[in-house]
């Protein structure tokens, strides 16, 4: 028995376009959810590299449109690269990596006023350590985690998090040895496990590191098998839901695919699911991958050919299914995609036209709308963003 999708509940006679191409996977679908409504403010925070500054934005959640937050663009480390928001959006973390070979980043924090949106920063940020170009943090907010490539050694610095004040404390067994040149993390929302997808330019080759995270100290353990043949691995996500590891493969001489592995919920191995890599085909270097809330949809960041593309997830992994009129015009340059708390709105870092794209998100395809004013003006060479409901 297929479950079908109905516009307005209820059942139907015919499978949709969507149920259909789930269908032909062998895989039975999920009834569509309803769009969420947001039962607070939410926040959109996009770091600008060239200009070291933070565009903050409050988010209409109603329609997805944008409006800049009093303050705006806050100042951060020079050149920011990466941002990641507590879990209950009352802290904002930025990775700056400085300029020059032998200059030290770290990690601007922020906390966020939870009525205007307004960025300050905590007391003792910013947090040094490494050159960090990404930041992730453990669904119950005990620990943060940087991946640095651009240090003599990659490796991954990890930091305890006061709940208090979000300051940040270096564990102390930190660094942890990591695969070459790690430009994406991507936490299990068990908290169990971490990933680490690295590039390798220098190979045109990649990996994905894994590693068990101590629930008491937060301390970093490779995982056998670790780590993983992959191709220069970017900025991956790990289904809401657990269990699956989407990782886009940017590949300069060839089109670009989406890998997608299975997570071994014991032990964190990490298992290429059947038909993976899914070819992408849009262009030559995708760098960022989202998902929605609801763990329906997928959509990649593709940077030279200004566009997001967009997949149905099939419910019990195994599959990417495009979704119809998929992919989707955006800015110039797209090196980022984030979906807002309520999986209604997807936001697409447009880092050579200095801008934000928002798009409604249809609920029951997956399909991709431009918000009314889109694009949104942020600072200059915007690269990842954040959003958030404290």
């Amino acid at each position: 028995v297929a479950l079908l999708f109905p516009a307005c509940g209820g059942t139907s006679t015919t499978l949709s376009p969507f149920a259909q191409s789930i269908q032909n996977l062998g895989v039975v679908p999920h009834r569509a959810e309803p769009a969420k409504k947001a039962a607070k403010p939410e926040f959109l925070y996009v770091v600008n590299q060239s200009d070291n500054t933070i565009s903050a934005f409050k988010i209409n959640t109603k329609t997805g449109g944008l409006t800049k937050v009093k303050g705006s663009p806050f100042a951060s480390g020079a050149v920011p690269s990466g941002i990641a928001a507590y879990p209950t959006g009352a802290y904002v973390y930025v990775a700056y990596q400085n300029t020059g070979s032998s200059s030290t980043g770290g990690i601007s924090a922020y906390s966020v006023n939870p009525t205007s949106g307004a960025l300050t920063q905590i007391s003792g940020s910013p947090f040094q350590g490494g050159r960090p170009s990404e930041v992730a943090l453990t669904p119950n907010g005990a620990y943060l985690y940087d991946a640095s490539p651009a240090r003599n050694v990659d490796d991954i610095i990890g930091y305890s998090i006061d709940p208090s004040n979000g300051a940040l404390t270096m564990l102390s067994d930190a660094p942890y040895g990591t695969c070459g040149e790690p430009e994406g993390l991507a936490i299990a929302p068990s908290g169990n496990f971490l990933y680490a997808m690295c590039t390798l330019y220098s190979e045109y080759d990649g990996e994905i590191a894994a590693y068990t995270i101590s629930p008491g100290s937060g301390s970093l353990s490779e995982i056998y098998g670790s780590p993983y043949t992959a191709t220069l691995s970017q900025r991956g996500a790990i289904l809401p839901a657990g269990g699956y590891l989407f990782v886009p493969n940017g590949v300069y001489e060839s089109n670009d695919t989406v890998s997608e592995y299975s997570i071994d919920t014991g032990t964190g191995a990490l298992t290429a699911v059947s038909g993976s890599p899914f070819a992408e085909g849009y262009e030559t270097y995708c760098h960022q991958v989202a998902v929605t809330p609801s763990s329906r949809f997928l959509y990649v960041a593709n940077p030279n050919t200004d566009n997001v593309a967009a997949y149905a997830i099939a419910p019990s992994g195994g599959g990417l299914v495009q979704v119809a009129g998929s992919p989707f015009a955006a800015g110039t340059n797209v090196e980022g995609v984030t979906v807002d708390p309520s999986g209604n709105f997807l936001y697409a870092s447009n880092s050579g036209s200095n801008s934000i794209s928002a798009f409604k998100i249809n609920q029951g395809n997956g399909v991709l709308t431009h918000v009314k004013g889109s694009p949104f003006a942020t600072g200059s060479n915007p690269i990842e963003a954040a959003a958030l409901a404290p």
